[in-house]
C-alpha cells in the first residue's frame, strides 16, 4: 500500500524523552470528518496509560472506516509499533481499559485481537460479539473473563501487530462473497464486514486466537439523542457470578455514566443476580454477598 499524507502521527514527547527504548502502543482514531463527542473526549482523556511505554497517536480523518483503518495501520507498522489500540469516537469506555488491554496482552501472546465490549444503538441492544458466522449476536459468556469469539464489532480492540505482518494488505475489507445454495436453488450472499473480516483473516492466515475481554464493559453513544445504549442489565452475564473484575456502566442520577467495579466472590454462595443488586445499592446489608461494590472509576457527562 502507498503511504497515505492523510494519515496524522502525533508521539508523547515527554515519554520518548524519558524512556526512548521503552515499547510502544499507538492508539488510533478512524474518523470520518474529523470532529469527536466532548463524551468520548472525557473518557479519552481519563484513559490510564500503561507504565514505561511510549505512546503514538495515529489519526485519519475524512475517509470511509475500513480504508481509514488500512491507512492507519500501514503508518503503524511502518514506525516499528508492536500494538494498536483502535477507538471509534462514539464509543465511552472506562479509564483503566488502556492498561487492561496492554496488560492482557503481555499475558497471552498467543492473542491476535482483544476487544472490549459495547452494543448496538437499538432497543434492546445487543452486543458487537459473534460466536460462529450465522448465530446473531454471543450473549453467553460471563462477567469479567477473556472469552475466545469468532469476531466482533471494531469499536474498540488492541491487536497485535505482530499477527498483522503476516497478512497481504487490505487488511480490513467490506466483502460480499456467495455462501450456499438453499433448498429452492437460489444463491445466498454472505456479507462480511470489515471488522470482521480481519479478525477472521488473523485468525485463520496469522493463527492468532480472538478474544473479547467482557471486564471491559463499553457505551455507545448516539450523539443525535445524547443517548448511551450499554449491556441491558438482564443480560446472561449479569445473572451469574462474575469471573474476574468487570467495569460495568451504569447511569446516576445526574444522567452520568458511571463505572462501577464488580468484583468476583470472596465469600459466601449466594448471588441473586444483577438486577437485585442494583435494587440494594443503598443497603449495604442487603447486598448480595458474591458482589462488591468499589468506589466509581470514571464519570462522564452526558447532555
Amino acid at each position: 500500500m502507498a503511504h497515505d499524507p492523510g494519515v496524522q502521527i502525533y508521539q508523547a514527547v515527554e515519554r520518548v524523552r524519558l524512556a526512548p527504548d521503552a515499547p510502544r502502543l499507538a492508539v488510533c482514531f478512524p474518523s470520518r470528518d474529523g470532529r469527536v463527542p466532548i463524551e468520548f473526549m472525557f473518557s479519552f482523556l481519563q484513559m490510564v496509560a500503561p507504565l514505561n511505554v511510549r505512546m503514538t497517536y495515529g489519526v485519519r480523518k475524512n475517509m470511509l472506516p475500513a480504508a481509514a483503518r488500512n491507512a492507519i495501520l500501514e503508518e503503524v507498522l511502518a514506525a516499528g509499533i508492536r500494538y494498536a489500540i483502535f477507538f471509534d469516537d462514539d464509543v465511552i469506555f472506562p479509564d483503566m481499559l488502556g492498561l487492561r488491554m496492554w496488560t492482557q496482552m503481555q499475558l497471552h501472546p498467543e492473542a491476535a485481537l482483544i476487544s472490549g465490549v459495547y452494543c448496538t444503538k437499538i432497543d434492546p441492544p445487543e452486543p458487537y460479539l459473534y460466536a460462529d458466522d450465522f448465530d446473531g449476536a454471543f450473549w453467553d459468556w460471563p462477567l469479567g473473563a477473556l472469552v475466545p469469539i469468532h469476531s466482533a464489532g471494531a469499536g474498540v480492540f488492541i491487536v497485535d501487530l505482530d499477527y498483522v505482518r503476516k497478512l497481504r494488505p487490505p487488511w480490513f475489507n467490506d466483502v460480499v462473497r456467495d455462501s450456499y445454495d438453499d433448498s429452492d436453488g437460489a444463491r445466498k450472499k454472505n456479507i462480511w464486514g470489515h471488522d470482521r473480516y480481519f479478525m477472521l483473516r488473523l485468525r485463520n492466515e496469522a493463527g492468532g486466537v480472538i478474544y473479547a475481554d467482557t471486564g471491559l464493559l463499553c457505551a455507545h453513544f448516539d450523539a443525535r439523542t445524547g443517548r448511551n445504549y450499554v449491556v441491558p442489565p438482564e443480560a446472561p452475564c449479569f445473572q451469574r457470578p462474575p469471573l474476574g473484575h468487570a467495569f460495568v456502566p451504569m447511569l446516576n442520577d445526574e444522567a452520568q455514566i458511571v463505572w462501577r467495579l464488580v468484583l468476583p466472590p470472596v465469600n459466601g454462595t449466594t448471588f441473586r443476580g444483577y438486577l437485585d443488586w442494583l435494587r440494594t445499592l443503598g443497603d449495604p446489608e442487603a447486598r448480595p454477598p458474591r458482589l462488591a461494590l468499589l468506589a466509581e472509576e470514571t464519570s462522564v457527562p452526558v447532555p
